[in-house]
């Protein structure tokens, strides 16, 4: 299991590699998000926090004119990825 909190900095890169696992990232609520995943079998909640699918990520509708924006870049495994506001 991972949980990373992230703070309102302006701009923010992520970046993780990981095998089977539960990643949970908590997100500031006035931050623009970019998920670019490169997983194999995993479950998600981008739908749902908001993110609308491009041809190369997952984006808030907000991220090009966010101020605080945060940029996840994904390869894992099986995994579970959930991003939570706060």
């Amino acid at each position: 299991n991972i949980m990373t909190r992230l703070g309102n900095s302006g701009g923010i890169d992520v970046g993780v590699k990981s095998g089977a696992s539960s990643l949970k990232f908590y997100i500031p609520k006035d931050s623009g998000v970019r998920v670019t995943s490169k997983s194999a079998l995993s479950s998600n909640n981008f739908g749902d926090f908001g993110l609308v699918k491009t041809k190369k990520s997952w984006e808030s509708k907000d991220w090009a004119d966010a101020k605080n924006k945060v940029n996840i870049d994904l390869e894992s495994g099986a995994s579970k990825i959930e991003l939570i506001s706060y």
